[in-house]
This record gives structure tokens, C-alpha cells and sequence, in this order.
């Protein structure tokens, strides 16, 4: 039962007793309980009356670990009277209404490990001097999109990202050649891409299929196929972040995850990384991987929060470095709590 409910009990039976009983000293307590009471009730409503409290922002994105700034505000045509206290989030200490400035309080809320969270709302509680009433308003939630955190790689590391496996280099540019396939041609087609020797054979139209330089870059798969604990997967998932802006500020990187049909394509000026950046901030765990995109690829950086060595599970061709968490020594480089690892010839470059 509530103070308020207990109060209104209490007078009323003041107020029987005296009636009943012929008791006019029991009227003075009754009268002056429900009197306060009813006043009590009246501040309240009076001071809570069309108050609202909005929150921003009410959405932001922020690296994992940092502190950000949330503001919440009193408005409305009653705020005037300035009665009650706001808590800033739930869980977190009251603070009166008069001693803000401009029924403004602005606040910091650290942010947890990687993906999406809610900060929820602030609370407005307007409650009387003896406590028998109280009135609560709350503000809207924050929705905040935790990044990974990323670090910086050398640029030593990054030139031996690049050019350590030199024979893997070799035999996939060879592989793939300057045309990496011939398909039926549209027309229009420019003649610089005909294939000339499949139309002399076949008498139809066919142009040739070229890979973009681009492409031909550095491709980071990113495994969560085989995700032990969240803490080896947000390690993996920072050490990928972080080679691939390494990679992609000297000239361009990929990256594929799993579950997705092509790469992304991160340019030297970064303009796609925003976007990256999100995808892996909700990234869990997989089930399938483009194969051919990593099959045609010229160099392959294999991330994963798995700890077994060799080769990963269902990959035809061994990947040039393999990226994941160990606390042991060796390797070539550490990034965010993952040992780097490559073949022989990179090992040995």
C-alpha cells in the first residue's frame, strides 16, 4: 500500500471513529490528514502537469570504450514551477530540478563492447514534501551503435602485408592474367573489349571480362564461422578493422564477412569505411563464405577468432597470413590482442 492510499485510510478512520464514537478529538487529526493529502495530491498534479522530458540525442555512433554526452531537457507550458527531481538514466542518482540551468542536465554514459545498445530514459519524479504523492515522466531512449576500436599498424607491417608472400603474389597474378574471362558481348560493346579470337571461332559476339586493378588488391576474409567467446570474436573483429584501414590508407583493401556475396571495397579516400565500419559493429557469427571471391584473390589476409592453426575449414587454397587471438609468442606482428602469421616466404621476407 502506498503512503498516499495509507494517509487517506488513516483519516477516514479518524473521521468514522469520531462520528461513530462521539469522539470530537478524533476530528482535528482526520481533518487535517485528508486536508493534506488533498493538498499533496494537488502539488503533484500541478507541478508534473504538461511536462515532458526529451532526451538527444536520440541515436550516435561511438568507438567501444568511449565516454559520450547525452543532454535531456524539461519542456512544456508547466515546467515553470520547477518542481521535482531527474535521474539522467535509470539506476542514477536524482538530481532537483532547481539547481539546473535552464531545466538542462547533461550527463556522460561510457560505451560497452561492439554492437547496438539502448540508453535508457531519464526520469522525471515529482513527489511532495512528506512523500505521500509522487508522479513520474520519462524521456525517450538513446539507441547507440558501439564501434569497434581500432589500432594503428605500422607502416613497416603494412609492407610486409604486401609484399612478404611473393610467390603467392606471382602464381595468382598469373593465374588471373589481364583477363580474367570471356562473356557473351552486348552490343555497343567497345571494341578495345571484344575478344577478337572467340568471335573469329564462333561467329558471335563476345567481350573480354577484366578485373579492376582494385580488385586485385589485398582481401582480409573475416571468419566467424567458428567463433569460440565474445572476447576472441570482438578481437578478431578489431584486428580485421584495423588492418583494413591500414591497408585500404596505403592503397586500397577488401573485406569480406560471412554471410555476404561480394567483398567490400574500401578506397585509399575512405569513403566507403563509414558504412564498414557499422557493418562490423553488429557482425556475429557466420555460416558461409564467397568462395571464388577468395579463390581469385591475389593475396589473402585470414582473420578469425578461432585459436586452431592450419588450414581454415573449407578453404581450397591456404590463405597468405592468418590473423588470430594467441597470447604466445612468434608470429610477425601483434594488433589488437591477434598474432599475425604468415607463410614461410612472408616469414622469411
Amino acid at each position: 500500500m502506498s503512503r498516499r492510499a495509507a494517509a487517506a485510510l488513516t483519516a477516514v478512520v479518524l473521521l468514522l471513529c469520531a462520528v461513530g464514537f462521539g469522539v470530537p478529538a478524533l476530528l482535528v487529526p482526520g481533518l487535517a490528514i485528508a486536508f493534506s493529502v488533498a493538498v499533496s495530491a494537488a502539488y503533484v498534479a500541478i507541478a508534473g502537469r504538461r511536462v515532458a522530458l526529451v532526451r538527444s540525442p536520440t541515436s550516435l555512433t561511438a568507438i567501444e570504450g568511449e565516454r559520450v554526452v547525452l543532454a535531456v531537457r524539461a519542456v512544456g507550458r508547466g515546467r515553470r514551477l520547477r518542481g521535482g527531481e531527474i535521474a539522467p538514466q535509470p539506476g542514477a542518482p536524482f538530481e532537483p530540478r532547481r539547481w539546473l540551468d535552464r531545466d538542462l542536465l547533461r550527463f556522460t554514459v561510457a560505451v560497452g563492447r561492439r554492437g547496438s545498445h539502448e540508453v535508457g530514459p531519464s526520469l522525471l519524479r515529482v513527489r511532495d514534501p512528506f512523500g505521500l504523492c509522487e508522479s513520474r515522466t520519462q524521456s525517450n531512449s538513446t539507441h547507440v551503435v558501439a564501434l569497434p576500436r581500432t589500432e594503428r599498424v605500422s607502416r613497416a607491417a603494412v609492407r610486409l602485408l604486401q609484399n612478404g608472400p611473393v610467390a603467392a603474389g606471382r602464381r595468382h597474378a598469373g593465374a588471373l592474367g589481364d583477363i580474367d574471362g570471356v562473356r557473351a558481348g552486348e552490343p555497343g560493346v567497345a571494341a578495345s573489349r571484344v575478344h577478337w579470337p572467340t568471335v573469329a571461332r564462333t561467329g558471335s559476339l563476345a567481350e573480354r571480362v577484366v578485373t579492376p586493378e582494385f580488385d586485385r588488391g589485398p582481401l582480409i576474409v573475416l571468419d566467424t564461422r567458428t567463433s569460440s567467446d565474445v572476447e576472441s570474436l570482438d578481437a578478431a573483429v578489431r584486428a580485421a578493422a584495423s588492418l583494413v584501414l591500414a591497408l585500404a590508407r596505403d592503397g586500397g583493401a577488401r573485406l569480406l564477412v560471412c554471410d555476404e556475396a561480394a567483398a567490400w571495397s574500401i578506397e585509399q579516400r575512405l569513403a566507403s569505411w563509414p558504412r564498414v565500419h557499422a557493418r562490423l559493429a553488429t557482425l556475429g557469427q557466420g555460416r558461409t563464405l564467397a568462395w571464388r571471391t577468395i579463390e581469385t584473390a591475389s593475396l589473402v589476409i585470414w582473420v578469425t577468432p578461432s585459436r586452431l592453426a592450419g588450414r581454415p575449414p573449407g578453404a581450397r587454397r591456404a590463405p597468405d597470413f592468418t590473423v588470430a587471438p594467441d597470447g604466445g609468442a612468434g608470429g610477425l606482428f601483434a594488433v589488437c590482442g591477434c598474432i599475425v602469421r604468415g607463410s614461410r616466404a612472408a616469414e622469411a621476407a
